[in-house]
């Protein structure tokens, strides 16, 4: 299987892109910097040409996240480019190009914030909301082209980042609430998205896949 990435730089991009060559794929890495990916965006269209072969996977594991509010969401532009208008360029450029297989799978990795929201996070969650109808509307638009898009909601993902920007009592009190009483890792994700980039998931099309250990679905009362 030949797979595109973008956003392996990030943590729980890596995890994809090391678990898809575990498992054979053949992986192709996008970012802005050529330094430590396979390609970048300037002429991304065709560097991607050079490579003489089609797309059965394509991953959008990128983004950007911050916290603001309504009257103070100085980067909502930014934010919105990076999670939402990076994959809809990208796309274009995938599809005038022809660069998709017949029957390419496409996985956007969001977030459990596109059905929810919580305190300071408008930016982010806003973004993450469109991202629910960028699927749906592709899935409407090109499922009769063979193509389809799922996409991976992760919860609190235990990373580096996520314990450098929540206190420990704030990850215990996640625990507590979760019903596996821990946290998702980035390979649980990986596992998530690698399935359903995969032909194994055949079928499965517009669907938006938690992957939290339940917690944003199960509270004990």
């Amino acid at each position: 299987m030949n797979a595109l990435v973008f956003g392996a730089n990030g943590t729980p991009g890596g995890a994809i892109v090391n678990l898809m060559k575990a498992t054979g794929s053949k992986v192709i890495t996008a970012s802005r910097d050529s330094s430590k990916t396979d390609v970048q965006m300037e002429n991304f269209g065709e560097q991607l040409k050079k490579f003489e072969s089609k797309f059965d996977a394509c991953v959008w594991a990128q983004g950007m996240n911050t916290s603001d509010t309504l009257t103070n969401s100085e980067d909502f532009q930014k934010v919105f480019d990076a999670n939402v208008g990076f994959i809809i360029e990208t796309l274009k450029i995938l599809l005038n190009n022809n660069l998709l297989s017949k029957n390419a799978r496409l996985v956007v990795v969001s977030s459990i914030w596109q059905e929810a929201s919580k305190t300071n996070k408008f930016s982010y969650t806003v973004s993450k909301s469109a991202v629910k109808g960028l699927v749906n509307s592709f899935v409407a638009d090109y499922s009769p082209h063979g193509l389809s898009m799922n996409a991976v909601l992760p919860g609190v993902v235990d990373t580096p980042m996520t314990r450098a920007n929540l206190s420990q009592a704030q990850i215990t009190n996640i625990e507590k609430e979760t019903p596996m009483k821990t946290l998702v890792t980035s390979e649980d994700v990986a596992r998530a998205v690698n399935w359903l980039a995969s032909p194994e998931s055949s079928g499965i099309n517009g669907q938006f896949i938690r992957v939290d250990n339940g917690w944003s679905q199960i509270r004990a009362i």
